[in-house]
Formats: C-alpha cells, sequence, structure tokens
C-alpha cells in the first residue's frame, strides 16, 4: 500500500504497534525514511495484532521527524513543513505499507534526485 502527501503544513502519522518507528539503513539525500519492522503486538484489551511493515519517507522544506508514544495505541510521526511559494509543490511524504524487502529495493532503487528537483 502506499500513500502520498503533498504541500501539507503538519504530517502526522498514527503507527498502531509496539515496535517505534527509527531511521532507516537506506539513505535519501536531503530526505528521511523511518522504518517499522512487522511485528504482532497485544492492544489495550490483550487481542493480539499483526502489524505490517511499513516506511514513511519525508521530502522538501520538513522539520526532522518527531516520533513520540501514542498512549497504548502505538506511536505518532509529525514533521512540520516549512511553507515557501504557492502552487509548487514543497514537501512530500511518502507511506508504504507491506513487504520490507520490496519497500526497501524500492527506495533503494528510486531516483530521489529527480523527486528533489520538483521540490525546488
Amino acid at each position: 500500500l502506499i500513500e502520498v502527501q503533498f504541500n501539507e503544513r503538519e504530517y502526522r502519522v498514527a503507527m498502531p504497534g509496539a515496535m517505534a518507528p527509527v531511521r532507516s539503513e537506506i539513505a535519501i539525500p536531503d530526505g528521511q525514511v523511518l522504518a517499522v519492522p512487522s511485528h504482532e503486538y497485544d492492544d489495550e484489551l490483550g487481542q493480539r495484532h499483526y502489524k505490517e511493515s511499513e516506511r514513511i519517507v519525508l521530502l522538501g522544506r520538513v522539520s526532522v521527524a518527531d516520533v513520540a508514544k501514542d498512549g497504548a495505541r502505538g506511536f505518532r510521526v509529525v514533521s512540520t513543513a516549512t511553507p515557501a511559494g504557492a502552487g509548487a509543490v514543497q514537501s512530500i511524504a511518502i507511506r508504504l505499507r507491506g513487504n520490507a524487502q520490496l519497500m526497501d529495493q524500492i527506495l533503494a532503487k528510486s531516483d530521489w534526485s529527480r523527486v528533489l528537483d520538483l521540490l525546488k
């Protein structure tokens, strides 16, 4: 599953689960990649859930992502964008969920310099 947002004042992602998003080993110049491995977790009622692997890519005029515990439900990722001129794409957030190896291949092989050129 792939979700894309752009030109938001704030990018806010709620991530249920027991494992906090951490910086990915995959580096994107002038970007941030956060990763969560797939895992099982218990909710506040003691029911077992499966959490698929996720990657969050933040590009453009955005702050360093803040990751915080969000009660018993999981974690919250927040990054604030710095607005610039109207009409142009200044920031992008991409959320990928699914197979970790496939997502990492996509992130490693993508031409991020072309995407970043669109943000200038």
